[in-house]
Parts: structure tokens; sequence; C-alpha cells
């Protein structure tokens, strides 16, 4: 009985969130302002970000201002929304994945912040009850000014030996997509574990495809890069990968670890179970087609979903990826990046 109703009342409120998103329509507007105060007045004057932005002097604003507040206001419905979820153990310890989902975004902030020395950089406040059961102190992160002061916030967590051998580097340096990829495996992996061991029921097998396909995803991106940018050898890139898979045989796994370059990586996948998202002859960035991957199998879990974790799960996803799309739009502006370069990067 409390699943029927979390699910009908959960599923619900985010459907009318859902409902909320932003449209092409918006994005083409997005796309045509040429100042970051132009799309902050877009966003508060014509899309379900004007509560967000309400009090912000669109003339003043600073890019990290901008995300910090758009990302409260993801935080905040995330917190709302688990109040429909039920009120059982199981279901209170999945919810913190989302949590962790808050964390990474939270870590990756603190590292752009320190590698570009932006003091209009700013990490988005919790909600109460989030800053609460986080794994490490997030406020701590607002303090922060060099990669060793974030290891001493992240030592004792999961995060610490994943981000150990980037925030060793110099700012400059530093791998922040593959630093990301490896913070969302340890993610996925964790809720993957906890899905596996806590959870029951034909909907269960819809929530393992989501998070193995995740770790599968950014797999591939760890291969990808390992082999264009780093030359690593086959063995170093076994050693820094998750072992999960859902579309690939081990032999599969071997061979593009082993015997394969980047080209014929590439061309492997345009003739794998992603060959409609991977095309040799129109490629950008590998992470942009892994995450157009997750985009459309979020936007399926979520319409045809039955199970208020997955929807939920699916929701942050999306709304993650159209915060991103901003962020994308917004560093496009500042660096005069084409217009025609900045929509092929938005995932949509």
């Amino acid at each position: 009985m409390e699943l029927a109703y979390s699910a009908n009342a959960m599923s619900a409120k985010i459907m009318a969130m859902f409902g909320k998103r932003l449209r092409d329509s918006d994005y083409e507007s997005l796309l045509n302002k040429k100042s970051i105060g132009e799309v902050a007045s877009y966003l508060k004057s014509q899309t379900y970000f004007s509560s967000a932005l309400k009090d912000i002097n669109e003339s003043a604003i600073h890019r990290g201002q901008l995300e910090s507040l758009i990302r409260q206001d993801l935080y905040a419905r995330f917190s709302r929304l688990i109040r429909y979820g039920g009120r059982s153990e199981a279901r209170r310890e999945f919810y913190h994945y989302g949590l962790m989902e808050v964390e990474v975004s939270q870590i990756l902030s603190c590292v752009n912040l320190i590698r570009n020395q932006d003091s209009t950089a700013m990490i988005a406040k919790l909600p109460l009850f989030l800053k609460h059961h986080a794994s490490f102190d997030l406020a701590n992160l607002a303090n922060v000014n060099d990669f060793a002061g974030l290891l001493k916030v992240l030592q004792g967590t999961d995060y610490y030996q994943p981000a150990l051998p980037y925030l060793s580097q110099s700012p400059e340096d530093i791998d922040v997509p593959g630093l990301e990829s490896s913070l969302r495996s340890v993610f996925c992996q964790k809720v993957l574990d906890m899905i596996i061991k806590k959870r029951k029921g034909k909907d269960t097998k819809a929530l393992i495809k989501v998070f193995s396909t995740q770790i599968e995803l950014e797999n591939i991106v760890k291969i990808y890069r390992a082999k264009k940018y780093f030359h690593l050898s086959g063995e170093r890139i076994e050693e820094v990968l998750t072992p999960v898979w859902c579309n690939f045989s081990p032999k599969q796994v071997h061979q593009m670890v082993y015997d394969m370059d980047e080209t014929q990586f590439l061309d492997a996948l345009s003739h794998s179970v992603y060959r409609r998202y991977i095309d040799p002859n129109n490629f950008l960035y590998i992470e942009v087609h892994t995450k157009k991957i997750s985009y459309d199998l979020n936007t399926h879990n979520l319409i045809y979903g039955q199970d208020p974790d997955l929807v939920l799960q699916s929701y942050l996803s999306l709304a993650e990826s159209e915060i991103e799309n901003i962020v994308d739009i917004v560093e496009g502006i500042r660096y005069h990046v084409p217009q025609d370069v900045i929509e092929r990067l938005l995932v949509r």
C-alpha cells in the first residue's frame, strides 16, 4: 500500500516538475543571448527558474553565482521529492544515492573553482536535510583553495582514492573529464551494489540496467580518453576500469582494451548497441555522445517507469543534464565560442 501511494504521489509530482523543463525554443533563445546577464534575465523571466533567481541583479550576476543558484534549486527539489517516497528503511537508504550525486557535483565544482582561480565561482548551498546526511562536510568546500585542501576534506570517504591520482597533479594539468568519470563510476558502483543487495521485484531489473549502463558508459569514456590522449597500455587501462558491463562480453572488452587504437575503438562502438549514437564521421567529444545515451535512457524510464525510485533517479539525471546545458551556454558566451559549436554540446 505504501509503495503504491508513494509511486503515485512521487510520479505525479515528478511529471509536473518535468513538464516545466526547458524546451527547444528556450535553448534557441538562450543560444542567441550575448551575455551572462541576458541568460540570467531569460531564465528569471521565462522559465521555472524564476523563483530561484527572483532576487538576482541581472546586470551584475556572475556565472558562478548563476550556476550555484540553479543547482541549489535542483537540490531543493530533490529534498522535497523524497518526502513522497515512503517511510521504509530500505527506501530511505536508497535515496542516499541522490545525495551522492550531489556530492560528486560539488567536488567537481570545487575542482573547477581551484583550477580556474575564479573568485566568482561558488559552491551551491544545500537544504538542511541533505547537509546533515552528507559523507563529508560540504560547507568546508567553500573554504578550500587548493587540491591538498580538497583531498583533506575527502579523506575517509569513498571519493578519496579515486580522486587521489587526479588531485595529486597541478591544477593546470588535471584531467577533469577523467576525474568526473572516475567519481561517477564510484557513485554508480555503490548504488548498483545497494540495489542488488536491498531490492527485489521486477522494477529492480530496470534500476540495475540504468546504473550498469552508466558504469559501462564511464568505462567507454575512460578507454577512449586513455587511448587518444594518454596512450596508455591495455594493462594500465584495465586497472582504471570498473568491472561492470551490460552490453559487451569479456572477449569484446579485452579486444577493445588491448587490441584497438582509438579509431578502431570508435568503429567498434559504431557497430555495437550504441551505433545510433556513435558515428566516427560525425564525432564531437566522447562525453557528449555517452551523455546523450544516458539522456535517452533516463527519458524513457521517466515516462514509462513504474517504480518511484527509477522515476526519481531518471528525473534527477535529466535535471542535471539541463544544468550542464545552461553552464555550457554560459561558458560558450564567456569565451566567445561560435553558437553552432555550443549547440552541438547540448544534450537534449
